[in-house]
């Protein structure tokens, strides 16, 4: 894996550089663009309305709960930090872009 990977291992945690869409038909993780996953959500980008759908999203992609999804950075730019804390699972549109060594 590259050190400008997007998504990378942290201990058991999963840190994540993403570039948010907002005003989608439906959330969605999209891939990966450049050196971001690129995340589609309906919200609009006001008041932080789609930084919280995004998060909300990882939530459930990750299968934990909304307060295991931190935000680094990025509230309200489309370009975020975020860690997921002790992820359940992983996304399959994720999983090819993981070190399988951890």
């Amino acid at each position: 894996m590259s050190p400008k990977s997007p998504v990378r291992r942290e201990g058991g945690d999963i840190l994540l550089a993403i570039k948010g869409k907002a005003g989608a038909r439906r959330d969605a993780i999209l891939g990966v663009e450049g050196d971001a996953v690129r995340i589609a959500v309906a919200a609009v980008a006001e008041q932080g309305r789609a930084t919280e759908r995004i998060l909300r999203h990882l939530a459930k992609a990750f299968g934990v709960p909304r307060r295991q999804v931190e935000l680094i950075s990025g509230e309200f730019s489309p370009m975020k930090r975020v860690r997921i804390l002790q992820p359940a699972q992983i996304p399959p549109e994720l999983t090819p872009l993981l070190d399988p060594k951890g």
